[in-house]
């Protein structure tokens, strides 16, 4: 059932300003935007019989409870908004979530209705009052004085305002048999949750028959609105104070008073019994209102006309509506930016659709070709090319943890790649014993070294060499001595291998990639990842081999140190002493030529040729190009969901750029 356009509940609050934002928040949502716009509300808050509920009635012209004593026992909300349908009216009892769930349903079931006329609300508030067994009705006098269940009476239509009115329970201010002080802190810890409510515009109700400064309303709000820019003070009742008094009343009219707000106050005359009697309606309350309010005694008192009344309270609270309105639509803008770029991050991250294997080879020659620039500057150690972001964490520079990696590497061949480890003495006089720190080494002195090279001479005699020493003694010195770097050199290559796919996972992720489309060109790196590590061993394999061979060197610092070749005619044969002795001299030159001469080798010939000048080929327009039709099909097949999402998303981004484009209309001045 719809209501005619006269019953629009708060008309006089609304504005064109007002109007035409929310009709460019109504197309928005018909672009497939969720409600970004939050409603305002304006909450009456006060003790007891200040008026609330009058105030709130003559405001939206709706019907609330009205009398001595508690009337409001329950939140009333009215929530009014604007859409381009028929005007129509709905109220529920929305039941608190701390009753059982099956009293809840009972609350739901029978408190529900569809409204044909506004006066029939006040039979509703009743019903809902009876059904949700507040105190004060003869029937549930047992029950609580107040209750945290909420009537909401929904107004939708041409209404021109997207706002919610609350009405709350009073203040209690003197507590009895029937309002203890439970009651009495309920009340004011449900005023209070919605006063400290960002969206709240407070309407701090006062009876101007009690003592203003001493309103906790006013004190209230200040807690929660210290700069006082969203209370509106709202005194009632003024045709019943004491003759005399009305400069006080009129002192905080004019905002000088103790407590002063930012949007001020106003000074009201509420309907009396004699009114009511005689069924006066809203137009002809107005115009006694007006006529009482510019009688001599407020003149005299300079009474700020524009403070005074139901209308100027109106123009007032349409002003700052309108206000609200035209604030809130820069974060409106704000909030669907961010969805908007959420739901293209989403749709980057689902993959450009590919139909055919043109597109699909596009597609990823577009990857690939971002891949290999930023490999290629991770090689070159250039972190402010391609990539600059992703280099911005120091993980992601690859030159830079492949220098640490290699330092690291040589380090631990100077330090831990010989077989047997000179040291000045062991425990127990021994002469040589197992490194427990380091397994596969040995810990010898140097009589150690000696018997150890005695050995080794032992097993090798004959074949006697030029200089009294021999070549196959050397070379099993040696060879002895550097046992070690194989798996040294190995343990390095297979850490560089871990380190590059680790990075080259790190920069798929950072490309955003869709995870169909992940898989797949993990799966093609895989293969190049496999393929360069095997290059690499291999390289290193040949570079043990040339090590296990017979020593070799042109370096001048070793025949300095070891001493030029003797005259072979002059030649004697050394004694084993001697030619152990020579022989550590000439292990010990050696082996720090051959060690230097390895570690630079594996670093250069190992990981730079194979491994890191290979990187940015294993995933490059090259590789795509050479992809086959059926490898290229493996992309092409993509979940039916994943599709459905694709579409959904360019829909979603469209409705989002359309409400944009809406909302970058210029608002008329009202």
């Amino acid at each position: 059932m719809t209501l005619i356009k006269g019953d629009v509940p708060a008309s006089g609050l609304s504005s064109t300003k007002s109007e035409a934002i929310l009709n460019q928040i109504n197309k928005i949502r018909r672009n497939g935007v969720s409600d970004a716009f939050e409603l305002p509300q304006i909450v009456a808050c006060g003790d007891q019989s200040s008026g609330k509920s009058s105030v709130l009635e003559r405001l939206t012209g709706i019907p609330l409870p009205q009398g001595e004593g508690p009337c409001t026992r329950f939140p009333i909300e009215i929530l009014i908004r604007h859409t381009d349908t028929p005007l129509s009216v709905y109220a529920e009892v929305k039941p608190h979530h701390s009753r059982p769930p099956y009293i809840q349903s009972k609350i739901k079931e029978k408190c529900h209705w569809i409204v044909g006329d506004l006066s029939e609300l006040s039979e509703i508030v009743s019903t809902a009052t009876r059904t949700i067994q507040s105190y004060g009705y003869a029937e549930f006098e047992a029950g609580k004085a107040f209750t945290a269940d909420v009537l909401q009476i929904e107004v939708v239509g041409p209404t021109g305002l997207h706002i919610t009115f609350v009405d709350l329970p009073g203040l209690i201010t003197v507590t009895n048999y029937k309002q203890t002080k439970d009651d009495a802190g309920f009340a004011q810890q449900l005023m209070e949750s919605y006063m400290s409510d960002s969206r709240s515009m407070i309407l701090a109700v006062m009876s101007a028959t009690s003592d203003i400064n001493n309103q906790r309303a006013l004190s209230l709000a200040q807690k929660h609105d210290p700069e006082g820019c969203r209370t509106l003070g709202v005194i009632t009742k003024t045709d019943l104070i004491k003759l005399g008094s009305e400069n006080q009343i009129v002192t905080v009219a004019n905002n000088a008073g103790r407590f002063k707000l930012q949007l001020g106050y106003f000074l009201l005359r509420n309907p009396g019994p004699r009114d009511l009697a005689a069924g006066l309606d809203a137009e002809a309350y107005t115009k006694a209102e007006t006529e009482y309010f510019s009688c001599s005694v407020w003149r005299k008192h300079q009474l700020n006309r524009n403070r005074a009344g139901m209308e100027t309270l109106k123009k007032s609270l349409q002003s700052h509506i309108a206000g609200y309105y035209e604030r809130r639509v820069p974060r409106v803008q704000n909030e669907i930016r961010q969805k908007m770029t959420k739901a293209e991050k989403e749709l980057v991250e689902l993959g450009v659709e590919q139909r055919t294997d043109s597109e699909i080879r596009s597609f990823l020659t577009g990857l690939s070709t971002q891949f290999h620039l930023v490999a290629q500057n991770a090689c070159d150690g250039d972190y402010q090319g391609a990539g600059a972001n992703f280099f911005s964490h120091h993980r992601n520079r690859l030159r830079t943890k492949v220098h640490d990696v290699n330092g690291g590497f040589s380090n631990h061949m100077r330090n831990y790649g010989e077989t047997r480890k000179v040291v000045d003495s062991l425990p127990g006089n021994e002469n040589e014993q197992y490194d427990k720190a380091n397994p596969g080494r040995l810990l010898v002195t140097q009589r150690g070294m000696l018997e150890w090279a005695g050995r080794i001479y032992a097993e090798t005699r004959g074949r006697e060499l030029r200089r009294g020493s021999k070549t196959i003694f050397l070379a099993e010195l040696f060879h002895e001595q550097s046992s070690r770097w194989p798996s040294i050199a190995t343990g390095h290559v297979e850490y560089m291998c871990l380190m590059i796919r680790a990075w080259v996972d790190r920069a798929f992720s950072d490309m955003n990639l869709e995870a169909n489309t992940r898989s797949y060109i993990t799966a093609l790196c895989n293969d190049g990842l496999v393929e360069i590590k095997k290059l690499a061993l291999e390289e290193l394999s040949k570079l043990i081999d040339d090590e296990g061979k017979q020593p070799m060197t042109y370096n001048h610092c070793h025949t300095d140190l070891v001493g030029k070749p003797q005259d072979e005619t002059n030649s004697t044969v050394d004694t084993p002493e001697q030619a152990c002795n020579k022989g550590i001299v000439f292990l010990n030159s050696y082996y720090e030529i051959a060690k230097n001469r390895f570690v630079d080798n594996v670093c250069r010939q190992v990981i730079e040729r194979h491994l890191i000048s290979r990187l940015p080929s294993i995933f490059c327009p090259e590789v795509v190009n050479g992809l086959s039709r059926e490898a290229l099909q493996k992309l092409r097949s993509e979940p039916q969901e994943k599709r459905f999402r694709r579409v959904d998303l360019k829909a979603l981004i469209q409705g989002y750029r359309d409400s944009l484009a809406v909302l970058k209309d210029p608002q008329p001045k009202s």
